[in-house]
């Protein structure tokens, strides 16, 4: 079963939290300063199944913060070099497909689409610095069609995102009509 992006911070010791520190916080009343204790907190969100941007309040001792989220398929801790797909499978022309990515630097990217013999059915190729080329995360939608604008047929196909400093990352993913 394909798994829902997650979003999640765990403090460390250097690490300043996402929030506002608690004397920008909005304070109970009658509440000091002095009250407030520093403490650790870890929060999972489970997100829909899209990326997007969400807000989390946060409430404790009487004291209230909003939380900004950046939803992403890739975990913004996981390795450069890692791919994930998602919807898989996927059934086009009804529901497309997600491939998402994580690069080093701005680069240029291919990404290939092949059939599991090998055969190529879709090239494309983003700009350094430009959508599908950024540095972190990038995504790109793919609607189930080759290069000529025709839907692929039922089956497997492996994913090739090819970006210089980043090397090769393959990804399989299957198609059901």
């Amino acid at each position: 079963m394909p798994r829902s992006p997650r979003a999640s911070w765990t403090p460390s010791r250097t690490a300043s939290p996402p929030w506002p520190r608690p004397s920008a916080w909005s304070r109970a009343p009658g509440r000091s300063p002095s009250r407030i204790r520093r403490g650790i907190a870890r929060a999972d969100f489970l997100s829909p199944r899209n990326p997007e941007k969400s807000t989390i309040r946060v409430t404790a001792a009487g004291l209230t913060a909003d939380l900004n989220l950046d939803v992403a398929f890739i975990d913004p801790a996981a390795a450069v070099g890692t791919a994930y797909s998602f919807p898989n499978p996927f059934h086009p022309p009804e529901q497309p497909a997600t491939i998402a990515w994580k690069i080093t630097d701005n680069a240029t990217v291919t990404l290939r689409v092949y059939t599991q013999t090998g055969n190529l059915v879709l090239r494309k190729e983003f700009p350094s610095g430009g959508p599908g080329g950024q540095a972190g995360l990038n995504q790109f939608v793919w609607d189930g069609k080759n290069g000529k604008g025709e839907l692929v047929s039922s089956g497997g196909y492996i994913v090739m995102i090819e970006a210089p400093g980043t090397g090769v990352i393959r990804r399989k993913m299957a198609v059901v009509r």
